[in-house]
């Protein structure tokens, strides 16, 4: 109920009319899940963010918006091999989220982050396997933006991927996927 909660808010606050998207960020992003009974998953994606602030909220420094993104997993399927055989089964998802990052401005050249973000992913397989293709990818996240007054400022971090069907079918494994993310801004919008 309380991921439900977020994700409605920062949807509401992606619809206001006191939304001000400030940039467009492109993201690339690469990471493994920890090695289970099973094996481990990787998980490689490319994120299209749209990102501004909403005056209602009040919060300095803080950041929202929506992101699309396309990733390709490839997780072990030794327990329930896809048709046709063969232990890695290679999944393409897409998925949209909205997103709060917390940015801290008093260097003028590195700017800390946090971030967390929520929506819903669709796959051409089911992943994690035998479960479903309808799934909701929950995202937390840290890093830093590097010449961040500069025209293309460049996003280091870590970002925690939990995707799981929420318990929407009978089995709700759930994949969790540490990965490392790189990104630049490619437009300003004022």
């Amino acid at each position: 109920m309380k991921r439900l909660f977020v994700m409605l808010a920062l949807a509401a606050t992606a619809a206001r009319a006191d939304f001000h998207p400030r940039a467009i960020n492109v993201f690339l992003s690469s990471g493994k899940s920890a090695v289970t009974l099973h094996g481990s998953a990787t998980m490689h994606s490319i994120h299209f963010e749209l990102a501004g602030r909403a005056d209602w909220m009040k919060l300095r420094d803080t950041d929202v918006g929506v992101a699309l993104t396309y990733s390709e997993v490839r997780q072990p399927q030794l327990l329930f091999p896809p048709e046709g055989g063969g232990a890695k089964d290679d999944v393409r998802a897409e998925s949209a989220y909205f997103f709060g990052r917390k940015r801290w401005t008093r260097w003028s050249s590195i700017e800390p982050y946090v971030d967390i973000g929520s929506g819903p992913m669709w796959s051409n397989r089911r992943v994690p396997a035998a479960t479903s293709r309808l799934n909701m990818n929950s995202q937390a996240g840290f890093g830093a933006i590097l010449f961040a007054r500069s025209r293309m400022p460049l996003h280091v971090g870590y970002r925690f991927s939990h995707i799981s069907n929420g318990g929407t079918t009978g089995r709700n494994p759930g994949l969790q996927v540490h990965q490392a993310i790189i990104g630049v801004r490619v437009k300003r919008l004022h």
